[in-house]
């Protein structure tokens, strides 16, 4: 084991939401996951952290760089790409013809 905080996040992760659902799209993958990463940081408490979630934890942290980290949640201007991969088309529909590519 690597680090027991990464081990045990990446668990929580499979076992609650990866092995929970099965995934049609990107973009509905994207999504679910989206709404259970908000619940676990938002809204389920930690008992790591005295029973208070992340956010709560970090906004009375004595570490004022936590709450940043925390609610930077969006992309800088030039940085990565904050339209997704569907202004790539890299989440494409699927394919009308019957399930044959072309």
């Amino acid at each position: 084991m690597q680090n027991g905080h990464i081990e045990s996040f990446n668990g929580k992760l499979r076992d609650e939401c990866l092995n929970t659902h099965w995934f049609t799209s990107l973009r509905q993958a994207r999504n679910i996951i989206e709404s259970w990463r908000t619940d676990y940081n938002e809204a389920r408490p930690h008992s790591a952290l005295r029973y208070a979630t992340p956010n709560e934890f970090a906004s009375r942290s004595s570490a004022p760089f936590a709450v940043e980290i925390l609610s930077n949640t969006t992309a800088n201007p030039g940085q990565g790409n904050p339209d997704g991969l569907a202004s790539l088309d890299l989440d494409p529909a699927p394919p009308s013809c019957g399930g044959r590519l072309t």
